[in-house]
């Protein structure tokens, strides 16, 4: 057994703005903010689009990737931003679609120890679950990495960190 990352999603607003288009309206051009911070355009969310509709276009975009996995995920997540920022519902509802089922694994806390990072890697270990996904900010997105390393190679803590 092996971990590797095989994808990700992503997905960008549809409004584009130009540093010309800035330009129009602030005492700026495009060279000065070109210099200063490499920045060529920028995508604008729609009113009312939230980061969790950008999310699902993302898990929408990712969702042929999961399909070719097999057909159980295992989920990592933080205690509830997850959950409450809808996210882990938009992420359930594609697979769903795609007919992978799934365990989730909501124990990642702030700063993940090693220990939250062995437990998860035991669950995996239990779960049967095929892949692994990961949803949240980058304490749960490192702690499924770290936890699908762990499960699938016989390593030394020490080598985990």
């Amino acid at each position: 057994m092996y971990a590797r990352i095989i994808g990700t999603g992503s997905y960008l607003p549809e409004r584009v703005v130009h540093n010309a288009d800035l330009a129009k309206i602030m005492d700026t051009s495009d060279e000065w903010i070109r210099e200063r911070t490499g920045i060529e355009r920028r995508h604008y969310a729609a009113e009312g689009q939230t980061t969790v509709d950008l999310g699902e276009q993302a898990a929408r975009q990712a969702a042929d990737d999961l399909a070719s996995l097999g057909r159980r995920a295992f989920i990592v997540t933080g205690r509830q931003s997850a959950v409450q920022s809808g996210a882990l519902d938009s992420v359930l509802e594609v697979l769903r679609e795609k007919g992978i089922s799934w365990q989730i694994h909501p124990r990642i806390g702030e700063n993940p120890s090693l220990e939250m990072v062995l437990e998860g890697a035991q669950a995996l270990n239990a779960s049967e679950c095929d892949f692994v996904i990961g949803i949240g900010g980058g304490s749960p997105i490192d702690a499924a990495k770290a936890i699908a390393l762990a499960s699938a190679n016989d390593l030394a803590e020490s080598e985990l960190y």
